[in-house]
């Protein structure tokens, strides 16, 4: 990690078992974790439920920032753990160097994973199948997709943590949704992996939860 990024940037320190923030907490920092680990779990009910443990370089805290919304989990360390603070505001002012087509999909993204506005259309008895879609068109794009004979495949744990994070939904209601998607021929089920079949069906379907978003406002 280049340090000299980081100088005169706030840092703060949590014991082993102490949180940086927790589930709809309203602070809006992103951090940068100079040194430890840390868990990041939702609680449904009375069950907490682990999506990753993040160490040196890992970044969380972004979907706050980039909407400005209540956490969607908790985050605690794992051990002893030092992070760098990312002000929201100076966040904004960052995200804006990046491409105008990139921005507008990642906020309407994250404004629909929320679900703010109340007006989703849910999918066969309320799974949210094209919001897994749209994620899932997402995650296809960045590094945690991988080209193998032809093929893009996304680990299958990985994209079931992402999407139990991004949606703020049950393992249950996530795997569902995939079966639905692979019962379509649009992905299909692999030993542990994803295998998109289909792009063209996934970005239609996905596109979906962004025209929704665009044509009805956002609170």
């Amino acid at each position: 990690m280049n340090e000299e990024i980081f100088k005169n940037r706030r840092l703060i320190r949590r014991a082993r078992g102490e949180f940086f923030f927790k589930q709809n907490d309203l602070s809006q920092e992103l951090f940068i974790i100079k040194k430890g680990t840390v868990r990041v779990f939702k609680t449904e009910g009375n069950v907490d439920i682990d999506l990753d443990i993040i160490g040196q370089g890992g970044i969380f805290g972004e979907i706050a920032a980039i909407d400005k919304g209540k956490r969607s989990a908790s985050v605690m360390a794992a051990e002893d753990a030092e992070a760098y603070v990312i002000p929201a505001e100076e966040f904004q002012k960052i995200s804006r160097k990046i491409p105008d087509w990139f921005q507008k999909i990642a906020t309407i993204l994250v404004h629909r994973l929320r679900e703010v506005d109340g007006k989703i259309d849910r999918n066969m008895n309320g799974v949210r199948t094209a919001n897994v879609a749209a994620a899932l068109m997402l995650i296809s794009c960045s590094e945690n997709c991988k080209i193998i004979e032809g093929r893009q495949e996304i680990n299958q744990k990985f994209l079931e943590n992402e999407l139990m994070d991004m949606l703020s939904m049950k393992l249950s209601d996530v795997t569902e949704s995939l079966n639905i998607l692979a019962k379509q021929l649009i992905i299909s089920l692999d030993k542990g992996r994803i295998i998109i079949v289909n792009k063209e069906k996934l970005e239609e379907l996905g596109q979906t939860v962004f025209t929704a978003v665009a044509e009805s406002p956002i609170t």
